[in-house]
């Protein structure tokens, strides 16, 4: 009987230590083949000489980046792996001391496809990026300052924070949260639709789609010298004040294939008089 038992005991003991050995094989495996898989790597860090961040997301099935920016550093991390200077690890951490000006290019799978972030001191920004779209989540204050793509982008952003829209082309657009402030011409061939907190369009801000706009704010609306063209429907409706504004050497332009519809819930103030090219218009209802 006590022979039995240890020999019992000493199949258990094996038994332990091929269980640790497999164990640790395993984890010395996932490890070596992270470190050695370059084709698999979610992004790819580059600093030129002037100190500008180029971010290369390559391409995968799903990539998710995180950008942690402040007064004097950037954090980058991927859960694919960040490669930076001929190393892959899970997050970089770079001073930014030197220049906290340079903008960060971001590429997606190629070149043809881009997105340039203005440098901010409180910048958290997670990118969830596939061949099929790309969405952006904001945790603070974001100035996209331009995007190239030809795929669907989504963008949030917390309620009392603000992001600033510089060019945007897309296949469609998702803007929701915060106080939106758009500052170049959006083009898509899709749909744009805006829920925010508050909208402001100026003069060098336009959106032109194949597709219909919705804009719909908690508070006010402002569109000032700008453009709204849709193929489809065009809809802008504030909770607070709607404020639309021409001036003598810029026309305001809302021009829409279907219905067209403006409303301020508090106060609808226009006033574009004042430039011969203004227009507001609608190949159907006009409400």
């Amino acid at each position: 009987m006590n022979e039995r038992n240890y020999f019992s005991k000493q199949r258990n003991a094996r038994f332990l230590r091929l269980c640790t050995i497999f164990a640790l094989s395993t984890t010395l495996l996932a490890t070596v083949l992270f470190m050695l898989r370059p084709n698999q790597v979610g992004v790819q860090v580059d600093v030129d000489e002037n100190g500008r961040f180029t971010l290369h997301l390559l391409p995968t099935t799903r990539q998710s980046l995180h950008i942690q920016h402040t007064a004097n550093a950037i954090r980058i991390s991927s859960a694919g792996g960040v490669r930076f200077d001929g190393d892959v690890q899970r997050f970089i951490q770079l001073s930014t001391s030197d220049d906290t000006s340079a903008d960060m290019h971001i590429t997606l799978g190629s070149d043809e496809q881009t997105l340039v972030i203005a440098p901010d001191a409180h910048t958290d920004v997670w990118l969830n990026y596939d061949d099929d779209a790309l969405s952006i989540e904001a945790k603070n204050t974001l100035h996209l300052a331009s995007a190239a793509l030809n795929m669907p982008l989504a963008v949030e952003i917390a309620d009392q924070n603000r992001l600033t829209l510089g060019a945007t082309t897309a296949q469609s657009l998702v803007v929701s949260g915060g106080a939106l402030h758009l500052t170049g011409p959006i083009v898509t061939n899709g749909d744009v639709i805006i829920d925010a907190v508050n909208v402001r369009i100026d003069a060098d801000g336009a959106i032109q789609t194949s597709g219909s706009v919705t804009i719909d704010a908690v508070q006010n609306v402002q569109l000032t010298e700008s453009r709204l063209q849709a193929a489809g429907n065009v809809r802008v409706q504030a909770g607070g004040v709607l404020l639309v504004r021409d001036s003598e050497k810029r026309p305001f332009q809302a021009q829409a294939g279907g219905t067209l519809q403006i409303q301020g819930s508090r106060q609808i103030d226009i006033s574009a008089l004042s430039h011969p090219a203004s227009v507001i218009a609608s190949g159907g209802d006009m409400r």
